[in-house]
């Protein structure tokens, strides 16, 4: 699954029961007021949008300093006034009575606890590129292009 996941040792179902989510759809009864989705990917900001829909606030947990892949959905998710970027933001600990009440996060500000009822875990793709990595420029293993779709290497 994620680190996270793997982090706090829960099997899947001690997961759901918790708040800790894989996924979003299918669980819109699950949420509360105050969600996080962690990621900065493409699944996480759709997952992240989607959310902003059923929910009155949305933290987007990114581990590094940007978001990566599209960017229509970064514009998406930099338009919605419900959905706060947490950049270089990563959970330290997760906390309350047999559900999710609240996380720390560790950032370069400092620790914060942000009050939460689900964390989402996207498990999104990963680009399978390596055979290309030489011939074309790439970043985060995505190739990258201009406007007209033209690599490095046209």
């Amino acid at each position: 699954m994620t680190k996270l996941l793997d982090k706090f040792s829960l099997d899947l179902t001690e997961q759901a029961a918790q708040g800790l989510l894989p996924a979003v759809i299918g669980r819109e009864q699950e949420l509360g007021e105050h969600v996080a989705v962690i990621g900065g990917g493409n699944s996480s900001r759709e997952d992240a949008l989607y959310l902003s829909e059923l929910s009155s606030q949305v933290f987007l947990l990114v581990k590094g300093d940007r978001l990566l892949g599209k960017d229509e959905l970064r514009q998406q998710v930099l338009g919605k006034d419900n959905i706060q970027i947490c950049f270089q933001a990563e959970i330290t600990a997760v906390h309350g009575e047999g559900k999710v009440e609240s996380v720390t996060l560790s950032t370069p500000e400092g620790a914060r606890e942000l009050p939460l009822s689900g964390i989402f875990t996207p498990v999104g793709v990963a680009p399978d590129t390596a055979l290309y990595r030489d011939l074309v420029e790439t970043e985060s293993g995505f190739i990258l292009t201009d406007e007209n779709m033209r690599t490095s290497d046209p």
